[in-house]
C-alpha cells in the first residue's frame, strides 16, 4: 500500500486509496494511520470500505469508483459525491487505450462508449493453457 501510494503522490496525484472494512477495526485503523505517518498532512486518503453508492449518496458520503476507471471517470462525473477516482493500471497491458490524465486529474472519454478499447492480441497471449474464456470481438 505504501509504495503504491507514494508511487502516486510522486506522480502528481493529489489522493490515494487505502482498503478498510475488515472484521478487526483496530485493522483498519493501523492502516489508516500508517498511510497518513507515510504520506504527510496535504495528501488525501480516500477509504474503500465497499460501500455502495446509494448508501453513500443517501448519507452524502463521497465514493471513490474503481476498476474500469475509462468507464467509471465518466460515472464520477455524473454522481455528486464522487470527488475521486481509484487510479488502477491493472489492465493496461490488455487496452489499446488508457484513462487520460492531466495534472493528476482523470478526464472522461470525449468519444461514445465505454471508453475502452481491448487489445484482443494481447488478451489471447495472456492466457493460460488449461483455461478458457469464450472472447467475442466486436466488430
Amino acid at each position: 500500500m505504501a509504495a503504491d501510494a507514494l508511487d502516486a503522490q510522486a506522480r502528481g496525484f493529489a489522493g490515494s486509496r487505502i482498503k478498510i472494512g475488515r472484521p478487526q477495526l483496530a485493522e483498519g485503523r493501523e492502516r489508516l494511520s500508517a498511510g497518513r505517518a507515510t504520506l504527510g498532512p496535504r495528501h488525501e486518503i480516500m477509504v474503500d470500505a465497499n460501500q455502495t453508492f446509494t448508501l453513500a449518496e443517501a448519507f452524502n458520503l463521497p465514493v471513490c469508483p474503481h476498476l474500469l476507471m475509462a468507464l467509471h471517470a465518466s460515472l464520477a462525473c455524473a454522481i455528486p459525491n464522487a470527488p475521486w477516482l481509484k487510479y488502477n493500471p491493472q489492465l493496461n497491458g490488455i487496452t489499446k487505450t488508457g484513462l487520460r490524465i492531466e495534472s493528476g486529474r482523470a478526464c472522461p472519454a470525449e468519444s461514445p462508449g465505454l471508453g475502452i478499447v481491448w487489445d484482443w492480441d494481447a488478451i489471447e497471449a495472456a492466457q493460460i493453457d488449461g483455461l478458457s474464456a469464450d472472447l467475442h470481438q466486436a466488430g
